[in-house]
């Protein structure tokens, strides 16, 4: 297996550094999920921009902020994307906002009065189940049926080249790793996708819209 083959990439945007910090070191050193922040942002324009060059496999985003009056960043990143995996990570208690949140597309509402560590369960729900994690106390909260399926970084790069009908070799010399890491990566995604062969996992990845756009 490849370094950090299967590690997934965080985006925040969270108006309080010493918060993104304390995120930051959270997900890399305690977290059960392989996660790297690669970039945080307490400014919106910037987090835009930044999310459209690295595209991250996941985004934390503050619902308050003194630079944004409501959830426009939130709508910019699902007109952009989507099946965006955004989670949202507030104080704001309005149910009204937080179903607005949902059907926007928001995977996770998580809040800050909560430890820190429900972050566990929320991507516990998001990777597992591909269900919309919400706490408890808003399950009266209509949630989305299922959530997009969250692909690795390397697994991003193999999808195209399995629909093209690429072997293992071939993916394996393109991106320098070994025809046992293919393999390897290829059982992961035909677990995520639910198949045992490369002909219904083609059919999947097409239906389920994973065959090209941004994520590629």
């Amino acid at each position: 297996m490849e370094p950090d083959s299967d590690q997934f990439t965080v985006g925040i945007f969270e108006d309080n550094p010493i918060v993104s910090q304390g995120l930051t070191s959270y997900f890399e050193n305690s977290f059960s999920y392989p996660l790297k922040v690669i970039f945080s942002s307490t400014d919106p324009i910037e987090f835009v921009e930044q999310y459209k060059s690295q595209q991250p496999d996941f985004l934390i985003i503050d619902v308050i902020s003194d630079k944004v009056l409501g959830l426009e960043v939130f709508e910019i990143i699902f007109k952009f994307d989507e099946q965006a995996i955004v989670l949202a990570y507030s104080n704001v208690k309005s149910k009204r906002i937080i179903q607005t949140l949902i059907s926007l597309g928001v995977v996770a509402y998580v809040p800050k009065t909560e430890p820190i560590d429900v972050f566990e369960d929320a991507f516990n729900a998001i990777l597992k189940q591909r269900k919309t994690y919400l706490p408890e106390y808003l399950k009266d909260v209509s949630r989305k049926k299922e959530v997009p399926i969250a692909l690795t970084k390397m697994e991003k790069k193999i999808v195209p080249f399995l629909i093209d009908g690429k072997s293992s070799k071939e993916i394996a010399t393109a991106f320098f790793i070994t025809v046992d890491a293919v393999s390897y990566h290829k059982k992961n995604l035909f677990n995520k996708f639910k198949v045992n062969n490369i002909a219904s996992f083609v059919k999947e990845v097409i239906a389920q819209g994973y065959s090209g756009g941004i994520h590629y």
